[in-house]
């Protein structure tokens, strides 16, 4: 009986990490038929999906804060980088050279 114990408790462990992974088809409906397959008592399975569904939902909120703190950064970055070319632009060390007139081509 020890080693049937043993053996379930590492099935849950995987289930956990297998439902906590983010992918398509790693979720709770598939942990929830791989615990009926595998034959993992009721409160067990329920456990090890609840587990799983945390890390997964932990992965997902880290991933999603990140991505909006690197996009407020490259944001930043990037209004910087314009405001920077339009006052090189604007500046009267850089003056901005009409090639139209200079090749005597307006409007042609």
């Amino acid at each position: 009986r020890g080693s049937t114990a043993m053996d379930n408790r590492s099935l849950a462990i995987s289930l956990a990490l297998f439902v906590g992974v983010p992918f398509p088809g790693t979720g709770a409906w598939t942990g929830t038929m791989a615990s009926v397959a595998l034959g993992l008592p009721a409160p067990l399975a329920m456990a090890a999906n609840a587990v799983g569904i945390l890390m997964a939902a932990s992965i997902m909120t880290a991933l999603t804060a990140s991505l909006k703190a690197g996009l407020a950064v490259a944001s930043a970055f990037g209004v910087v980088a314009a405001a920077s070319a339009l006052r090189r632009g604007n500046s009267k060390d850089h003056p901005v050279v009409d090639d139209d007139r200079e090749n005597g081509t307006q409007g042609n």
